[in-house]
């Protein structure tokens, strides 16, 4: 099967999303698929990986916004790659994935992966209010005419029902357990409650930031928070004014490696999301 991926972000971007459907990508061109990936952002020189001009977005420069409103020489792109199935990531580049299953006649079918309008807190721009309740509008529009929307869980599928969608599918994430499996765990002295994800505000790294302050006499809890973001400066500036030095130490962003050396020693995972409907990181620490 010519499978087509449109989505916002890929790898190398440093978010969960990217990395999964870069994962997704590896494990169905094993079994003898094509996958073309449509992004806003990613590596050019990854085979079938097609990236429009694009510019950092000011407000959140891990992600990026195309220089043409309609990326037209993706769109042409896509409809001469002979695709059988579009596969909608967010409703971004989804629209253009839409257009080019009707252009084709072909299949659409979308993966809800998060809750943007939980992200609006995350972002300090004018009229957001506005912007994301048109952006929510306008999400239930496009999924409500895809043959079927794909939800990571049970509680995500009823959320997407009593939102107006009738063709909802509950299906978990994959992850390649190979690479995951933490079967040898190392202990250390401390107790390490580790968070691995984006540093925003949506992501809840500041709320990890309140229990420590409860626990930071306890020498024998550590908190570990991985990863990067448009919050980091706030995230280390709140960790040094609140004196909490000696008992959360952020790393900032970790390799793929690195991140299963984290999963390792740690003795509980905290990931208090609000936007996502299932971090893949969680189950990455459950494997």
């Amino acid at each position: 099967m010519n499978i087509g991926f449109f989505t916002a972000t890929y790898y190398p971007t440093p978010d969960g999303v990217s990395h999964y459907l870069r994962d997704l990508k590896a494990a169905l061109e094993k079994k003898g698929h094509s996958v073309h990936v449509f992004s806003l952002n990613g590596d050019r020189k990854e085979a079938n990986v097609h990236v429009p001009y694009s510019v950092p977005f000011p407000a959140y420069p891990q992600y990026s916004v195309p220089i043409f409103p309609i990326p037209f020489h993706i769109f042409s792109l896509a409809k001469k790659a002979g695709l059988d199935i579009i596969h909608i990531h967010d409703p971004f580049m989804g629209s253009l994935g839409y257009r080019v299953s009707r252009q084709m006649g072909i299949p659409a079918v979308a993966t809800f992966h998060t809750d943007f309008v939980r992200m609006k807190d995350s972002l300090n721009i004018p009229m957001k209010g506005l912007l994301f309740d048109m952006t929510w509008r306008y999400t239930i529009f496009l999924y409500r005419r895809c043959s079927t929307v794909l939800a990571p869980s049970r509680k995500t599928v009823r959320f997407l029902i009593d939102s107006g969608l009738t063709r909802v599918t509950e299906l978990p994430l994959f992850v390649d357990d190979d690479v995951y499996r933490c079967e040898k765990r190392i202990v250390g002295d401390a107790f390490r409650v580790q968070f691995i994800g984006r540093i925003t505000r949506d992501k809840g790294v500041f709320n990890i930031l309140r229990i420590a302050s409860l626990l930071k006499n306890n020498k024998d809890i550590k908190f570990v928070i991985s990863g990067t973001g448009p919050d980091e400066e706030r995230l280390v500036k709140n960790i040094r004014d609140q004196g909490l030095t000696e008992t959360v130490e952020f790393t900032g962003y970790v390799s793929p490696e690195g991140k299963i050396d984290l999963l390792k020693r740690a003795s509980v995972f905290l990931y208090p999301a609000v936007a996502d409907t299932f971090g893949i990181s969680v189950w990455g620490f459950l494997l």
